[in-house]
């Protein structure tokens, strides 16, 4: 898959000098013109058949600006027709260099910078967040800065085949992932930070194929609990080999990737048949047999 990108656009206006030795004060003026194209794993609402899309007139993200590292304000930005200037900015004197970053869907200001995300609690789109990571920009830049956003949660697959179970059978296992489901979010930034807190269950899935988007983890915190015919089966992310077959490492869950994982169920146990790892275009795979008794 491709990355998404907004193009966070940023003119400044300079006012002319007279024929005096004395010149005129420095007018700093621009707009942010955003112009932006998605193509993602399970962005929703706007998508089209082939998965790519944009966003709709009167979607709202956050825009954060901070200096030096130091938050200075958040704007509301609608799409499309928010219009900001550099003389909108709060921002301090002498400032040399701002920073943009962004969030969709929108946060709330009086929640602060940096705020605990929990997936299991988001709802529908909610939890795909969005993060652009900070830009800087030297102040009253004239040039087009892009502000890329990404996938903050990583879109974990699971799929089932049997040679026991019937396509009915399949269709109605349930898979309840157990994982790390929060995490903090720096709006200054705009990263996931990873914070020490125990595993708790997602939300149960029901069918043969199952998509969950899950808080970046490493790879050991995460196990599924698989239940059909009237069995349970434990399955540990961390008994899944530790490279693809171009000898890329399976270490961690990682924000804006999705890993594929197809299993094998059977009554004597579970097989791992496949697994691929995709971030924005795909990155490999590898096939081996572990069988959990």
């Amino acid at each position: 898959m491709k990355k998404l990108f907004l193009f966070l656009t940023v003119a400044a206006l300079l006012s002319g000098c007279d024929h005096s030795d004395e010149q005129s004060p420095i007018v700093e003026t621009g707009r942010i013109d955003l112009r932006p194209g998605i193509e993602a794993l399970t962005r929703s609402p706007h998508l089209d058949a082939d998965g790519s899309g944009t966003f709709a007139d009167g979607d709202v993200f956050s825009l954060t600006i901070s200096v030096n590292g130091t938050y200075t304000e958040m704007k509301d930005y609608m799409m499309p027709s928010t219009i900001l200037n550099w003389e909108d900015l709060k921002l301090p004197d002498a400032t040399k260099e701002v920073c943009f970053a962004g969030c969709y869907p929108k946060h709330d200001e009086e929640m602060g910078s940096i705020f605990v995300f929990n997936v299991n609690h988001a709802e529908g789109e909610e939890k795909d967040l969005l993060l652009a990571p900070a830009v800087k920009v030297a102040t009253g830049s004239a040039s087009p800065i892009n502000l890329p956003f990404y996938h903050a949660m990583h879109n974990l697959v699971i799929k089932y085949k049997s040679t026991d179970y019937t396509d009915e059978e399949l269709n109605s296992i349930q898979t309840t992932l157990d994982g790390i489901a929060e995490c903090k979010i720096n709006l200054v930034t705009g990263e996931v930070i990873d914070i020490d807190i125990l595993p708790e269950s997602y939300i149960p899935q029901i069918g043969k194929e199952i998509s969950t988007l899950v808080v970046p983890q490493a790879k050991s915190s995460v196990s599924l609990q698989v239940c059909i015919g009237g069995k349970t089966h434990i399955y540990e992310l961390a008994d899944l080999p530790e490279t693809t077959d171009k000898g890329q490492r399976i270490i961690r869950l990682d924000g804006g990737k999705q890993l594929e994982v197809v299993l094998a169920v059977n009554k004597s146990g579970i097989t791992l048949s496949g697994i691929t790892i995709q971030g924005w275009e795909t990155q490999g795979s590898v096939s081996d047999d572990i069988t959990i008794e």
